[in-house]
């Protein structure tokens, strides 16, 4: 599951983009955007591996931001369907939530297989 280590905080007001953009680069492929006071999570991978196998593709650096501390998603955004940007784990981690996930022909199928309307 999920190392509990202690990471940076995003700036209180992080979401308070009705007239601006912010993102915050948390490492290897994952960008956390707020548009429009909208918070949109792009290729998530929190674990300490982004392969099929843990000791495979090792992470440089741990996540800047542990996956418990992020603010309310609204969307998941998957660019490909590699597994350094479409990491299952991290993806099952939001199954419960109500967020829209934007995702590219063929990644439907992998959602669906994990649970995911």
């Amino acid at each position: 599951m999920f190392q509990k280590l202690s990471y940076q905080k995003l700036p209180p007001n992080f979401n308070a983009t009705l007239d601006t953009i912010k993102f915050a680069w948390l490492g290897h492929s994952t960008i956390l955007l707020s548009m429009q006071g909208k918070t949109i999570l792009i290729d998530p991978v929190f674990q300490s591996s982004a392969a099929p196998v843990d000791w495979m593709i090792k992470r440089f650096q741990p996540p800047v931001l542990n996956i418990n501390a992020l603010p309310k998603i609204d969307y998941v955004l998957i660019s490909h369907d590699h597994y350094d940007h479409l990491e299952m784990e991290t993806i099952q981690h939001f199954r419960d939530d109500k967020i829209t996930f934007i995702v590219p022909l063929g990644v439907t199928s992998h959602l669906e297989k994990l649970g995911y309307k």
